[in-house]
């Protein structure tokens, strides 16, 4: 959150922090969300509407591109997590629990997705609200061509699950099925779930082994009770012919970021690792796009309870791709 602050986007500010009593003391803001808002907006019409949803649009859409450019997915951009301050109608956006860095198109474009299929969900009668935030997005954003072409894919494949970071245990991520992939796909492998399309996975456990080539990769496991899912983060972004057609600030960030992971990551750590989900000589893994040492000792007690749960009510019951 105060990264974001320091992009230039308005978030609540952070007065204090209690190390002894583990408490966080943030500004309340005085408002409306921007869900309310809306719900609201589908209700009445008028030019005066029209004109306010212009504007709360205008400022989702720059908001969202200073975030992006400053390599910050905020993770869960709906309406209930964008506030407008009452004193002087500015939107304060709230609840980076799930941000991550990243400067990869693929993560600003499921951010944008997730906005996208949140109004279509809750705020259909609005009309084209999404279309003035994504004009707003261009003008903010300067790498918004690349994003915005990813968004295009991801709205043209629109699997549920297929851009979502999915929690499973390891017994599960491990008997994924795999299947080979046409020649003309970029993933050589595919997997899937019942059926159903995955790409991206994310796990919490115990780091068990560390392999590290400097300069090149960190394998590493981490091991949840029921399983040990193998885990690389590569650190070869300045030497790798992947990047170099990128923006070479954007490639030292990514580096930077990289390598700070690579730090984190020690034996005997609890750590979160979210990822594309990528084989290695036929065993399922994940490529480490973010990385959190936890330092709760019930985060795992907690990973399972939300394994379990959403096994059970949105991953068991999501229809199979076609």
């Amino acid at each position: 959150m105060t990264k974001a602050r320091r992009l230039g986007v308005y978030t609540p500010v952070l007065y204090s922090v209690d190390i002894v009593l583990h408490t966080l003391t943030f500004e309340y803001v005085e408002g409306p969300s921007v869900k309310d808002i809306f719900l609201e907006f589908g209700l009445r019409n008028g030019a005066v509407v029209e004109e306010r949803m212009d504007d709360i649009a205008m400022q989702i859409g720059h908001a969202i591109g200073k975030l992006h450019d400053g390599g910050l997915i905020h993770g869960d951009l709906t309406t209930s997590n964008m506030l407008i301050r009452a004193a002087t109608n500015q939107l304060v956006v709230i609840d980076f629990g799930l941000s991550f860095t990243s400067t990869l198109p693929e993560d600003k474009a499921v951010d944008l997705y997730v906005l996208e299929r949140a109004l279509l969900s809750m705020h259909s009668s609005c009309g084209n609200v999404m279309d003035r935030i994504l004009a707003a997005y261009r003008k903010s954003s300067k790498q918004w061509s690349s994003t915005l072409n990813k968004l295009a894919q991801v709205l043209q494949m629109d699997h549920s699950l297929y851009n979502t970071h999915v929690k499973l245990l390891a017994f599960d991520l491990l008997t994924l099925t795999q299947t080979s992939s046409s020649s003309s796909s970029s993933d050589p492998v595919s997997f899937s779930r019942n059926g159903a399309l995955l790409s991206r996975a994310e796990t919490v456990g115990t780091v068990t082994s560390r392999d590290l080539k400097p300069n090149k990769f960190l394998r590493f496991t981490i091991d949840d009770g029921t399983g040990c899912v193998n885990c690389i983060l590569w650190l070869n972004q300045l030497s790798s012919p992947y990047f170099s057609r990128r923006n070479p600030a954007d490639v030292r960030l990514i580096a930077q970021t990289a390598q700070h992971f690579a730090a984190e990551i020690k034996l005997g750590v609890i750590a979160r690792v979210r990822g594309k989900i990528t084989s290695y000589r036929g065993v399922t893994q994940i490529t480490a796009l973010d990385v959190v040492v936890e330092r709760d000792p019930n985060v795992e007690i907690l990973h399972w309870l939300d394994c379990m749960r959403l096994a059970r009510k949105v991953y068991n019951v999501v229809p199979p791709c076609k």
